[in-house]
């Protein structure tokens, strides 16, 4: 044993020095394979001879994220040179938290390095939270950079900026960039305001049948309306046979009548008038679908959709009046992936109404 910890203490002298740790943190690196292998990849780093090297060095501190790291990147975030500048960036990205040096440093590169590491450094500040960096992400939302004015954009949802968003609003309805467009909707995504539906229904409306844009978009409205995941399935299997709009419109409706005829059932303190009028609307629900879908007809789903108490309705003051217009707009109607979300989101309404009524 005293042979072993004369060899430990003579490899240890030959590491990196990172500066002075608790007792706490010197056991958790003790015992972290991760922050070991860190300091022995930032002990390489500083030797390495060519930039080749050094850009494979950084690249595993990618996928090795350790606090002890954040020294040697930092120093080379501000390299001159572009693939050093990206890798360290990236290695950043991957740390849970970030020191106040780092966020300066990131602040930093998005000022002076736009079309290059910027953006990534704009989406590692509002992953992070860096309020610090607030101005200047609104300042930049507006960039020639697309990329960096994209990142800027969804930062600033994150960190929930709500005096910003109608700002985003303006830029994506008047931008023609379709990847800013994108980005800008994955942005009011974020901040769950359903004020913002009229928005992205009217840049859906300068949409022609379906696109990878109109996907995106009705994507941002599925998750201002907090149902994105389950939607997400829906157009996913559209989006792989596009013939199944109406089926899977349709199955929508019927899984609703079976789901609202369970929840009645089992309730034993359900009026018969409410047992009467859910009974009605599903029934309602059901026509109005194939309708909608099969015969491009929404003024039955509109009338429904008006009917719907707002108790039931996040946003309801907004999200039934926008909807019920909606399935009537010719303009919108060559959506599908739009249809389905109007469809599924009445069928997850209906069923609400039933398992609190």
């Amino acid at each position: 044993m005293i042979i072993l910890a004369i060899i430990a203490i003579s490899m240890q002298k030959k590491m990196k020095p990172l500066g002075s740790l608790s007792l706490t943190g010197a056991l958790e690196v003790i015992f972290s394979f991760r922050d070991l292998r860190a300091i022995s990849l930032l002990d390489k780093l500083n030797k390495a001879e060519d930039s080749v090297e050094e850009e494979l060095l950084l690249e595993e501190l990618h996928n090795t994220p350790s606090r002890l790291a954040i020294g040697g990147l930092l120093e080379r975030a501000r390299s001159p040179r572009l693939a050093t500048r990206l890798e360290a960036v990236r290695a950043l990205e991957k740390l849970e938290t970030l020191s106040g040096d780092a966020e300066q440093a990131l602040i930093d590169d998005i000022k002076n390095n736009p079309f290059t590491t910027a953006y990534i450094s704009a989406r590692i500040l509002g992953n992070q939270g860096c309020a610090a960096a607030v101005p200047l992400l609104r300042e930049l939302a507006l960039s020639g950079d697309y990329m960096l004015a994209g990142e800027a954009i969804i930062a600033l949802a994150k960190m929930k900026d709500e005096t910003f968003r109608p700002e985003i609003e303006k830029i994506i309805l008047n931008t023609q960039n379709p990847r800013l467009k994108i980005m800008g909707a994955e942005a009011l995504g974020l901040y769950r305001n359903s004020g913002s539906i009229t928005v992205l229904l009217d840049i859906l409306r300068g949409e022609k049948g379906r696109s990878y844009l109109g996907d995106e978009i009705t994507l941002a409205i599925a998750a201002i309306l907090e149902n994105q995941k389950k939607f997400y399935k829906i157009l996913a299997r559209y989006t792989a046979d596009n013939s199944l709009a109406a089926t899977l419109a349709m199955d929508e409706a019927e899984s609703a009548h079976e789901f609202i005829n369970s929840a009645l059932n089992k309730k034993k303190k359900v009026s018969a008038g409410n047992v009467s009028v859910l009974n009605s609307q599903v029934e309602k629900f059901q026509n109005a679908v194939s309708s909608y879908i099969k015969e491009n007809n929404g003024a039955e789903l509109s009338r429904l959709i008006l009917e719907i108490p707002d108790e039931y309705c996040r946003g309801a003051s907004v999200v039934k009046p926008v909807f019920s217009e909606a399935v009537l707009d010719d303009d919108l109607s060559v959506h599908n992936c739009l249809r389905l979300l109007i469809v599924h989101w009445t069928a997850h309404v209906l069923r609400l109404w039933a398992a609190k009524a």
